[in-house]
């Protein structure tokens, strides 16, 4: 997460249609906060998807590469 206290952050410079660039940062915090709730609503159904195969296959490989190094 970045630091919005220091320094210059273009995204607290940003305004939405309709809104006042002025917010606070308890507003920004509490707009970043729904804004994550709904992205994690929107996108939940992605993790829950099966992965394909192939990527499956490559995961193991490199956990047993891993796991071969390590010992």
């Amino acid at each position: 997460m970045i630091d919005c206290k220091r320094g210059r952050n273009p995204a607290n410079e940003m305004a939405l249609v309709g809104m006042e660039r002025d917010l606070s940062p308890a507003d920004l915090r509490a707009m970043r906060r729904g804004i994550g709730a709904e992205l994690r609503t929107l996108y939940s159904d992605v993790l829950r998807e099966e992965i394909p195969d192939r990527i499956a296959e490559l995961l193991r490989q490199l956990d047993q590469q891993k796991a071969d190094d390590s010992t």
